[in-house]
């Protein structure tokens, strides 16, 4: 594996490489997240890594704020794809913690998931998509999409919470709603809608009136 990280420096080779190598075994699936992981990182460091390690996700959301990813007439979008394509590699199934799941573990892990997929979103975002004339865009934003929902719907060890008026329908928000609630039923308990004393005097003038 040294001798084709050296020797092979194109994305998309290192892509087709890394999917020719059959997920088998425990091992052959380790050996190709190290390999995709020394690519995606430019390090062939990744290649001797403990097989107990897990990946490190905000040090590649961090990654991805590099300049190679950043939008711009010089983006090379054939190359983009091929690099999220080896990282989908490299997460496999991203190393969630260990079964039964320890709360705030989970919730760590979601959240990076999470900040993960966001950052994917904002590349996906950025990429100015003018159709048929510029194709390598498009199948960048293919690429960008089907890993973004990859990582939220399947990575994620639960769906992403669905957004509410207050929020998120999940256990985490049920304070806040509850709170936002509370204040509303405050609000309408305290609100006066007693008309001011020069309205009510004309009403009782027009009253007199018209009798």
């Amino acid at each position: 594996m040294t001798t084709a990280f050296r020797s092979i420096a194109d994305a998309t080779l290192r892509l087709r490489l890394l999917q020719s190598i059959l997920a088998s075994s425990h091992r052959l699936i380790l050996l190709r997240r190290r390999l995709a992981l020394a690519c995606f990182f430019q390090d062939i460091r990744y290649l001797s890594q403990q097989a107990d390690d897990t990946i490190d996700l905000k040090g590649i959301a961090r990654h991805l704020e590099g300049s190679q990813f950043m939008m711009s007439n010089a983006t090379d979008y054939g190359e983009l794809a091929a690099a999220i394509g080896i990282l989908n590699i490299a997460i496999d199934c991203g190393d969630p913690p260990s079964l039964p799941y320890a709360t705030e573990e989970e919730k760590t892990f979601n959240r990076d998931i999470d900040a993960l997929s966001l950052k994917i979103k904002s590349m996906f975002a950025d990429i100015v998509d003018t159709g048929a004339s510029h194709m390598g865009r498009t199948e960048a934003k293919e690429v960008l999409e089907a890993f973004q929902y990859r990582l939220s719907y399947s990575v994620r060890t639960k769906t992403p919470p669905k957004k509410s008026l207050f929020g998120d329908s999940t256990v985490e928000g049920a304070a806040g709603r509850q709170m936002m609630e509370a204040f509303v039923e405050k609000g309408k308990q305290e609100t006066s809608f007693a008309l001011p004393d020069s309205v009510q005097r004309q009403g009782r003038l027009g009253t007199v009136t018209a009798s």
